[in-house]
């Protein structure tokens, strides 16, 4: 390849280039449409558009055209001058980038090739030429394209196709050369195919040539992928290539399609079509086909081309033919195909099939004229076809096909269906019996009539039936799953009088209603009168339980097999009797090998044409003959071995009350072995019923083992009949009742009671019963049915189970009509009021008349007892006390405090009361009286004491016992002092309960010069408080300028202030104790105030 080369090394070489692109490529493409000269290019088909574009220059051009999706395209380049080497690229307009194909012919025969196009749009082909011999002038350059395809590919066919997927599909077509198989995967590639619903094989599957005039075989297959519910199938040819299916004789063949099964024909395609490649349709529909186009439900369609062409006549006598038949064995009436694989492709040739019950003719036609004939027959019939040549009217004929019925229960007797109504979940995987082991898979479809995958399987004939003999035959069963498991059960049936059904006794061999999704293993129980030959097995296995051999199920499958079952050997063997201690010898006949068995657990095995034995008593020997097939008979020999001692039972006889013990004695043997399976020489035997016999025996083994015995008989004496009266009787539960007994001698009571009569207590419904004794001590009893109405159901309900004491509450009764109370009262409910805990009892009287009882126990908390600290008080008016409960829950006062501890402040006496509540929710009440004691009232004498300076003022006091004045902390009735100037004092008096009262008083000191202050200017002042620790307010009711000054007790300044506001704080803390004046100055006048600090 030279495309690398430097472009100064790049020579144009002439070039005519003519690309052609069409549907159906041949290898004389090339040679049909490259013609020559260049200046004459033809393009065919004419009726085609063409292009051509001439350059006169450059190394590489290229021709744009449109492709369609599904089309293949031809290109070559044509009438290229020696020396030219080619090379072809295409590219998508739409995205350029790497060529999609390419071709070099590499200075060889010039370029060519075949490109699929598999998105619709426009294309390029690049054209490039390089020079192979030495370099060359330019030349101009011309190509052209044409795009032909033929009707089968390029006419717009109406859809045909199924709407859903599933169920019946095409899976192979064969039509002429034309062989395709698919399956339930596949799409196909052509344009518009949808997998299991339409195909489109126009331009992936060669179109087969097919000569006008000529016999063409055909097939057609379909499956299921899914379920299969009956399927037609129609076969479309569009012979006048109008795009339609509906020209004359265009439905060529019409089918019933079996399932899985190849469905054969042959049609002639006839004279006056259109020559050429054009579309072939096959429809297979679910029911049957509506047209060759439009929507269906399940099914598929498939398109293919075929090439029609004119034929050759044929001439002289036709060419011999090879015969085939599909089946040259079957049940009598199975349809079989005639057919031959090697048709001739020149026309005029007609097939005619002819019939025989010999080998060697006389001949007759049978069915139409044809290649292929679908028939059936009842006995053995030769076959031949005779192929014509209409010019000249030569024959041939073929060597001979025939087909044999078989005489086979198995397979041609017409059992009843037995098939799942629907496919997947359960399914039968592997049946093995004998030396048959079948194996199947969910896609498998059994090769016998009838089968549809996951269904049904038939393997009758077609599984070569394993040999059973009769009896216990083992088999081993895979189940599995092609969807869900949900529980299987499993029936095996044999057909063993071979009657075609599965409903005689003994046919189901095997049963099972829970077999295991593996392998399931047992045995198939053939009865030894079973048919002997050829019969079928079926194996039915359905989730849930089996309906029966031929009944309709859900999900699951049903297999047929034949099995053949052999004869057993005819033996024949005689019993005997002999004396204990002889010899008896065993002789069979009629099988090749014999096996004995003696009785017992681990009796010997022997073997041999006779065995010889010495039994010592009664004894069944088991002789098993085998036959030459295999199969095993059975018989039992028994030999009757007569007594070798004297048995001697005591008494032989006897007399027993019914169902009593009684004991025989047995001597004369040495050991011994009663029926009742004892083995000693005495044994206890329970006598019967009344009047009845009981026998009992015994077997006596003497020294040498020989054995005699003999029977004991018992009767049984007639038992009392022993009656009670009365048999029935209705009575409240534990209310005592009378019985009688009569018909005995003695009598015993189920109490214990003795005598003729007794009293019964019942405590329920019940029996009561008697036993009676006769004269010979036997028993017999009677009972009495004694129903009792149950006491009324009795109940009380009390509104609190646990209550304080002397806490009223109401019991409720309920059960009875009429009540009684133990406290008094007649009534459902009463109230009552336990001082302690206390049990109430209610009798009822129900409906019944019948008296019940029911008790409550009513259980009782004490008050909690309350204890005040102190429990009382006596205080002075403005005093407090502090008072304690005992603790409790909660508590509440009379002035309404929730505390346990109250300090208390009355102004009077007073009496408080405190509730207060335990953790029993009880509540207690205490009280406390607090005595109220009014303070003194203290007076002085005189009352507004006045002084002159330097004068003693003295004062006296009154209204309580004890005095203390200030300053000073006197303590007397009478307080004197010799103030410089007015001042304030008081007086502390305590009476005898110890109250405690103040009074203040103002020692006016005047200088006595004559000249008084204004004592009313400064009515509306207030010192306080007076006394004090050291802060004090000065406090004034009216406005203006205030001057407050501060002098102690000599006279000397300590604080002056003066303030426009109503009160004014001093701070003296830190001064020293005693009385102090205030001295206020203002526009209404001055004030002293004598203050007391503390």
């Amino acid at each position: 390849m030279k495309k690398n080369l430097p472009k100064n090394l790049i020579k144009k070489t002439a070039l005519v280039a003519v690309f052609f692109i069409f549907a159906s490529f041949f290898n004389s493409v090339k040679a049909q449409y490259c013609l020559a000269p260049a200046t004459n290019i033809q393009i065919f088909p004419t009726n085609f558009a063409q292009t051509t574009a001439v350059y006169s220059s450059g190394a590489a051009r290229a021709f744009n055209f449109n492709a369609t999706a599904g089309c293949s395209y031809y290109f070559a380049t044509c009438g290229l001058a020696g020396g030219a080497d080619t090379y072809l690229r295409v590219y998508s307009l739409a995205n350029g980038g790497t060529a999609l194909a390419s071709w070099d012919d590499n200075c060889g025969a010039e370029s060519s090739g075949t490109w699929v196009c598999t998105t619709t749009g426009a294309y390029s082909v690049l054209l490039t030429n390089y020079p192979c011999n030495p370099l060359s002038q330019n030349t101009s350059m011309t190509y052209s394209s044409n795009c032909v395809q033929t009707p089968c590919s390029a006419i717009a066919y109406g859809a045909s196709g199924a709407s859903s997927t599933g169920d019946e599909e095409i899976f192979n077509v064969t039509f002429g050369t034309l062989n395709n198989t698919s399956n339930c995967a596949s799409t196909a590639p052509g344009p518009g195919s949808i997998n299991q619903r339409y195909s489109n094989y126009t331009d992936a599957v060669a179109a087969p040539a097919v000569n006008i005039g000529s016999t063409i075989n055909y097939g057609v297959t379909v499956g299921t992928c899914g379920g299969w519910y009956g399927v037609q199938t129609k076969i479309y040819i569009d012979y006048n290539q109008d795009g339609l299916f509906t020209g004359a004789n265009e439905n060529v063949a019409t089918i019933a399609s079996s399932n899985n099964v190849a469905n054969t024909g042959n049609i002639i395609i006839p004279a006056g079509v259109t020559p050429g490649i054009t579309r072939m349709r096959v429809v297979s529909v679910e029911g049957s086909v509506p047209s060759p186009t439009g929507s269906y439900t399940w099914g598929e369609t498939e398109d293919y081309c075929i090439n029609i062409v004119a034929g050759t006549p044929c001439s002289g006598t036709p060419a011999a033919l090879t015969p085939s038949i599909s089946a040259p064995q079957g049940c009598p009436n199975t349809a079989f195909t005639l057919n031959t694989s090697s048709l001739s492709a020149f026309t005029g040739l007609s097939y005619q099939w002819q019939s025989s019950p010999n080998n060697n003719g006389p001949w007759a036609n049978v069915g139409g004229a044809g290649a292929l004939l679908n028939t059936a027959t009842t006995t053995t019939t030769y076959y031949q076809l005779v192929s014509t040549c209409a010019n000249g009217g030569l024959t041939s004929i073929t060597s001979v096909v025939s087909f044999s019925p078989l005489v086979n229960p198995c397979a041609c007797n017409p059992y009843a269906p037995s098939i799942a109504g629907i496919a997947g979940d359960e399914e039968i995987l592997t049946v093995s019996v004998g030396t048959m082991t079948n194996v199947s898979t969910c896609v498998s479809v059994g090769p016998g009539p009838g089968s549809i995958a996951q269904r049904y399987a038939n393997y009758t004939y077609f599984v070569a039936a394993p040999s059973v003999c009769t009896g216990q035959v083992p088999f081993n069963i895979t189940l599995g799953t092609c969807g869900g498991w949900y529980g299987v059960g499993m029936n095996i049936y044999v057909d063993n009088n071979q009657n075609g059904n599965f409903t005689d006794p003994g046919e189901l061999v095997f049963s099972t209603g829970a077999a295991v999704n593996g392998v399931n293993s047992g045995f198939l129980n053939i009865p030894n009168t079973a048919s002997v030959g050829v019969t079928r097995m079926r194996v039915v296995a359905v989730e849930g339980v089996v309906p029966g051999p031929a009944n309709a199920y859900n999900w699951g499958e049903t297999e047929d097999y034949c099995l053949n079952i052999l004869p057993a050997p005819a033996v024949t063997v005689a019993s005997g009797s002999i004396s204990c201690g002889s010899n008896f010898t065993i002789t069979p006949a009629g099988a090749l090998s014999y096996t004995y068995t003696s009785p017992g657990v681990g009796g010997a095995t022997l073997t041999g044409a006779s065995q010889t034995y010495s039994p010592l008593a009664n004894t069944i020997y088991t002789v098993l003959g085998s036959g030459a097939n295999g199969c095993v008979a059975v018989n039992l020999v028994t030999v009757s071995v007569s007594n070798g001692t004297n048995m001697v039972i005591s008494p032989l006889t006897a007399t027993a009350c019914p169902n009593s013990p009684f004991t025989f004695t047995a001597s004369g043997s040495v050991t011994y072995s009663w029926t009742n399976n004892t083995y000693t020489n005495t044994a206890n035997i329970n006598a019967g019923g009344p009047l009845s016999t009981i026998t009992c025996s015994v077997i006596g083994t003497n020294s040498i083992g020989c054995t005699s015995s003999n029977t004991a008989t018992l009767y049984a004496y007639a038992s009392p009949t022993v009656v009670i009266s009365p048999t029935l009787v209705t009575v409240c539960v534990l209310t005592a009742t009378s019985f009688t007994a009569s018909g005995a001698l003695t009598y015993t009571w189920a109490n214990g009671n003795t005598g003729s009569t007794s009293a019964y207590t019942p405590s329920a419904t019940s029996q009561f019963t008697v036993q009676g004794s006769d004269a010979n001590g036997c028993n017999s009893s009677a009972s009495a049915i004694v129903l009792t109405n149950p006491a009324p159901p009795m109940s009380i309900i009390a509104s609190s189970s646990l209550v304080c004491a002397s806490t009223s509450l109401t019991l409720s009764g309920s059960g009875a009509n009429t009540f009684t109370w133990s406290v008094g009262g007649n009534n459902a409910n009463v109230i009552v009021t336990p001082t302690s805990s206390t049990v109430y009892t209610l009798s009822g009287t129900g409906a019944n008349n019948c008296v019940g009882n029911a008790t409550i126990n009513i259980t009782t908390n004490p008050s909690p007892i309350l204890v005040i600290t102190p429990p009382s008080a006596s205080i002075c008016l403005g005093s407090s006390s502090s008072f304690s409960v005992n603790v409790a829950i909660a508590y509440t006062w009379s002035n309404g405090s929730n505390n346990n501890t109250q300090n208390l402040s009355p102004s009077s006496s007073t009496v408080y009361s405190v509730s207060a509540e335990d953790s029993f929710g009880c509540i207690g009440n205490k009280t406390l009286s607090i005595t109220v004691n009014p303070l003194p009232v203290i007076t002085i004498n005189p009352s507004a004491p006045e002084i002159c300076r330097g004068e003693i003022a003295t004062v006296t006091s009154s209204g309580a016992s004890t005095y203390t004045w200030l300053p000073g902390n006197v303590v007397a009735n009478t307080f004197t002092d010799s103030p410089l100037s007015t001042g304030f004092y008081s007086v502390a008096g305590t009476d005898n309960n110890s109250c405690k009262n103040n009074l203040a008083f103002l020692i006016k000191v005047n200088s006595c010069t004559g000249i008084e202050a204004n004592t009313n200017a400064l009515q509306n002042t207030f010192i306080f408080p007076n006394p004090t620790k050291g802060l004090f307010t000065a406090k004034f009711e009216f406005d203006g300028e205030k001057t407050i000054s501060v002098i102690d007790g000599l006279g000397k300044l300590i604080v002056k202030s003066t303030t426009q506001n109503t009160s004014e704080t001093f701070n003296l803390t830190g001064y020293a104790k005693g009385i102090y004046i205030v001295k206020i100055d203002t526009k209404l006048g001055s004030a002293n105030y004598k203050l007391v600090i503390e």
